[in-house]
């Protein structure tokens, strides 16, 4: 029985030099708009996938770019399994709202540390120290806590942090079933979206990964910036990994045969589809 999803992930993309770019230096994480409601927004930095077999991809091809690196879905799964996700698509966005109202405590959570720690510092005290990992209880801390105030912080910080981390993960991989794209209705399960996923605060490279929550932060971070990728999160591609190179025509293979020898990778030329047959 043939399998309705490939053994392959497939990064597209719109240029001849972005593929270029790829095979030379690696894939590189960028933002994904997401506009759940009218009130509810987020830029997610990540990198996405589908594993619709080549073969059916022409639609996927038409809206995304018709350039693409083919990965092992296996290679990826060992390398990356830590980021990697396919995404999760729900017919009712409750789920989504579900894991905004998560987020929505993160921020109360935070506020309440903030005034606390705020308080703390204007009476003269030293501010609680505490390490962000996963399983905070305050029995950790005993005797080590001035007043019961003190506990109420650390619970805070607890469920602030469990919260967003939840939270964050959810929003992150899950789609609704059907979206729109340029003011057209899709259904976007037929993607079969596959996604590198930067955690929220992730430090790389001397970088940290930001989330934007509204999409006026976003459009005033994207407007000083050349392009839109996330500095520092560089994903490299191993040449044991890729399964195809996707070009448009026979005149652009020898940019890409370029490239690879540039890279001491000339032997993948045999993976070159070439769309324009």
């Amino acid at each position: 029985m043939r399998n309705s999803h490939s053994g392959t992930l497939f990064h597209y993309t719109r240029t001849l030099e972005s593929l270029s770019s790829i095979l030379r230096e690696g894939l590189r994480a960028s933002y994904s708009k997401e506009r759940i409601s009218d009130k509810i927004f987020i830029a997610i930095p990540m990198i996405s996938f589908c594993d619709i077999p080549f073969e059916c991809c022409e639609e996927h091809r038409e809206k995304y770019g018709r350039y693409a690196v083919g990965l092992n879905k296996n290679w990826m799964i060992d390398t990356y399994g830590d980021l990697l996700s396919p995404v999760h698509y729900v017919l009712r966005d409750e789920p989504i709202r579900g894991a905004w109202r998560h987020h929505e405590n993160y921020l109360k959570a935070n506020e309440t540390v903030r005034t606390y720690e705020a308080r703390k510092k204007a009476a003269g005290e030293e501010k609680i120290r505490v390490p962000w990992t996963l399983g905070i209880v305050c029995e950790g801390y005993a005797g080590k806590l001035n007043d019961k105030e003190d506990c109420k912080v650390l619970l805070a910080m607890n469920d602030l942090f469990h919260a967003h981390e939840y939270a964050n993960y959810s929003l992150g991989i899950t789609k609704n079933y059907k979206c729109s794209h340029n003011g057209k209705d899709f259904c976007a399960y037929d993607e079969c979206e596959w996604r590198i996923l930067i955690p929220e605060h992730k430090e790389a490279n001397g970088n940290t990964s930001k989330w934007f929550w509204t999409e006026s932060d976003y459009n005033a971070w994207r407007s000083d910036r050349e392009n839109g990728f996330l500095d520092g999160f560089t994903f490299p591609i191993e040449t044991e990994s890729i399964d195809y190179i996707v070009i448009q025509s026979e005149k652009e293979r020898p940019m890409i045969t370029s490239v690879l020898e540039e890279n001491g990778s000339l032997i993948l030329a045999d993976k070159i589809k070439v769309l324009d047959v």
